[in-house]
């Protein structure tokens, strides 16, 4: 990868650990609660898994995993096994000098994920029925751990789809073994809020939705504050918020069907049959890239929705 960055986090990164992931947790969540996985054995293998990855500074129960988790409860209740992964000991909060620390091991912690990933269909869970879904660092991990699955296991997972994959670091021409791409699962959709800042502007997986251009700054994010100068003055709340977006969109979609997208080729947009972006989104579209426009408010969806 000739992303300088990359190499500078690589030098500066501390605290990088060579355990293989052994402290990630695994989390089920229910409507009447969690419950930290023992073994890849407590899991049910007739249901459909989500599984959910956090981003850097992140833990299981933060506001943008948890959005997601409550509308899979809602959505599915108990038809679905809901797992979240903390990998936050890997992943401490803080300023760059963390976020190198992070980065360095992410690798770990996607080799953690995808050991599991491999226990539980050595256990009996088709491959066919394993959704990961990770946001920012946590989509980079889901690639590998997707990665890890179909070299270790000769099996790869059914779908990845990555919030807006983290950049910093992974701003890579070329693909290679260390971030998402299509190669990482059957189905690889990903969706771009925050483009050239936290989250990578390239292309990651079968298809790509770029909403509102990609951002880099979303509607309604610069609007949340009681003016403009004082979302000057939060740069990193107003940018985090566009990160973050696409998590609160990926939500939505999960009960609202309600992001039909324009079909673009090298951001050449016409119209075409209907792709919806987020939880139902087509796993064989006609095209690799689309752009999808969003109010500045919930719900974000303009439709009209598709069907659940």
């Amino acid at each position: 990868c000739l992303d300088v960055l990359r190499t500078a986090l690589l030098v500066v990164g501390n605290n990088c650990t060579k355990d293989n992931g052994t402290r990630v947790q695994f989390w089920v969540y229910t409507t009447s609660g969690s419950t930290k996985l023992n073994s890849a054995t407590e899991v049910d293998t007739t249901k459909p898994i989500k599984i959910l990855l956090h981003g850097w500074g992140g833990n299981k129960d933060i506001h943008y995993i948890k959005v997601i988790t409550d509308a899979y409860l809602a959505r599915y209740g108990s038809s679905r096994t809901i797992i979240v992964v903390d990998y936050s000991m890997y992943a401490p909060d803080g300023n760059l000098l963390t976020y190198a620390t992070a980065f360095c091991n992410a690798p770990s912690v996607g080799i953690s994920v995808g050991q599991f990933l491999c226990n539980l269909m050595n256990n009996g869970v088709s491959p066919n029925i394993i959704h990961v879904v990770g946001h920012s660092l946590g989509a980079q991990i889901a690639g590998i751990a997707g990665r890890y699955t179909r070299y270790n296991c000769n099996k790869g997972v059914n779908r990845i789809t990555g919030l807006d994959p983290a950049g910093i670091g992974y701003n890579c021409l070329i693909s290679n073994d260390c971030s998402l791409d299509e190669s990482d699962a059957t189905f690889v959709d990903v969706i771009h809020t925050n483009v050239g800042v936290y989250g990578t502007a390239l292309t990651s997986g079968d298809v790509d939705f770029y909403v509102n251009y990609g951002g880099p700054l979303q509607p309604g994010c610069v609007e949340n504050f009681t003016n403009v100068t004082a979302a000057i003055a939060n740069p990193t709340m107003t940018i985090s918020c566009s990160h973050q977006r696409s998590c609160y969109l990926f939500a939505e979609s999960i009960i609202l069907n309600s992001f039909p997208t324009t079909s673009c080729v090298l951001f050449l947009c016409f119209g075409s049959r209907t792709v919806y972006m987020g939880e139902y989104c087509d796993p064989n579209p006609p095209y690799s890239m689309y752009l999808v426009e969003t109010n500045a408010m919930s719900p974000y969806g303009k439709g009209p929705n598709g069907p659940l």
